[in-house]
């Protein structure tokens, strides 16, 4: 019999002949493609995202209004939980150019740092689009992670309505870490340093150095994923859909004139039964005894 030897040659999109490594780059990208598509489908994020900012600051009196000068991301593979991007700008403040003794030495931030770093809506767009490159921003893709609840909560609004800005709804919902951290260990979550030493965690770095914080928090993010899975680091704080998707304002906000600039008295409207005759008065005396209860139960 006549012996007829048939081989099989894959062709590449090009229509050469596949490398014999290609097949397991395109095993790879295949199980990458099939890890994601789990992931949507079970309604997980595909990436974790630690957010610590670094703040002006002084003692013993804080300041009274405080601004970010340091903006660091670090984020996870939440399948690998492999570092996959870190982030890190400094940023100019507006109100308070001088960094504090006490601040510098806090946070190892230089004064000659901030001098020559940019204001804060500038360095707010490109960590928006740092973001949108990596995929973070695909609905569900990903959850933002902080240790407590102040970055997000307290210090990013403070510092949008500084700069005439609105807050990115990206940046709307968190996971506050402590919460999963006290469920999956059964421990209470104080301080980082605290709960890394209650992890047997080394911390690395300096504390309150942005992004040695993000990096270490990370550390501690990935220990909760391998004792409760990644549906334990879910949002803990819901979004506000009335934010738009990315930053938007003034590049410059006149950030004092907006801090000092006067409030509008507000209208009282009373809202009265149909048919009863308001007493004169009626409606300054509740407020003025509601007023006067709230003190009296403070006291």
């Amino acid at each position: 019999f006549d012996c007829v030897v048939v081989r099989v040659v894959r062709l590449s999109p090009t229509g050469m002949a596949a490398h014999p490594h290609s097949r397991q780059a395109d095993h790879n990208a295949s199980r990458s493609s099939g890890a994601r598509s789990c992931h949507k489908a079970a309604g997980l994020p595909r990436f974790l995202a630690v957010l610590d900012f670094e703040a002006t600051c002084d003692e013993p009196v804080q300041l009274a209004q405080q601004e970010i000068i340091e903006f660091p991301t670090v984020v996870l593979s939440a399948e690998t939980l492999e570092v996959v991007g870190e982030f890190r700008e400094y940023v100019k403040p507006v109100l308070h150019r001088k960094l504090t003794r006490f601040c510098t030495e806090l946070t190892g931030i230089q004064q000659a740092t901030v001098d020559g770093a940019e204001e804060f809506a500038a360095v707010a767009r490109r960590h928006y689009q740092w973001c949108k490159g990596l995929g973070l921003l695909e609905e569900g893709a990903c959850v933002f992670i902080t240790h407590g609840d102040w970055d997000l909560k307290s210090m990013l609004p403070a510092q949008c309505r500084l700069g005439g800005m609105a807050v990115p709804r990206y940046l709307s919902t968190w996971c506050n870490m402590k919460i999963p951290y006290e469920r999956v260990t059964g421990m209470r979550c104080g301080g980082m340093a605290r709960a890394l030493q209650q992890l047997r965690i080394k911390l690395q770095g300096k504390h309150h150095s942005g992004l040695d914080d993000c990096r270490n928090i990370a550390r501690i993010v990935a220990y909760l994923v391998r004792r409760g899975g990644v549906a334990a680091l879910q949002p803990t704080w819901p979004r506000r859909r009335r934010e738009p998707d990315e930053p938007t304002g003034p590049d410059t906000g006149q950030a004092a004139a907006a801090l000092h600039k006067p409030r509008r008295a507000q209208a009282v409207r009373v809202q009265l039964a149909w048919g009863r005759r308001p007493e004169p008065g009626a409606a300054q005396g509740r407020d003025g005894a509601g007023a006067a209860g709230r003190r009296a139960g403070t006291a």
